[in-house]
Order: structure tokens, then sequence, then C-alpha cells
């Protein structure tokens, strides 16, 4: 029995942690979104790299923000379940 309520506060802990640094490199991936400089000194820089670096960056954001709350949402739903196991 205890090996059991050790792998839920693990899965319990794992998923709390995963939501908490994927929030992090959110954060960090728009902070560093908004320092960049995106316009070319000159229009012979070409702009066709600007546009895929943004799409990189965006990308990026996109799945640490879902990660984030996929995580979150595990959390929630592995916190429910052993809420719901104590008081049953």
């Amino acid at each position: 029995m205890s090996r059991f309520r050790s792998r839920r506060s693990t899965s319990l802990f794992i998923t709390l942690f995963g939501a908490v640094a994927n929030l992090v490199l959110t954060v960090q991936i728009l902070s560093a979104w908004r320092s960049l400089k995106w316009e070319p000194e000159s229009e012979w820089e070409g702009s066709h790299r600007v546009y895929g670096v943004k799409l990189v960056w965006g990308l990026l954001f996109a799945y640490f923000a879902s990660a984030s709350i996929v995580s979150l949402v595990g959390f929630i739903g592995i916190a429910k379940v052993r809420l719901f196991r104590h008081l049953s």
C-alpha cells in the first residue's frame, strides 16, 4: 500500500513540475520574443529569415504553452482522483 501512495505522490509531483517548467519556458520565450529586433536594417538583408524565425518562435511558444496546460489538466485530474479515493 505504501508503494502505491508513493507512486501517486510521484505522479502528482511530476505533473506539477511539468506544468511549472513549461510555464517558465513559455514566459522566457515570450520575453525573448519581445526583446528581439525583428526588422532588418536594410531591404537587402532578406525578410524571409525574419519570417522563418518568427514561425519557429511561434511554434515553440505554442508547444510549451500547450504542454503547460496539458500538464496542469493532468495535475488537476490526479488531485481529483486522489481526493475522491481518500473520501470514499
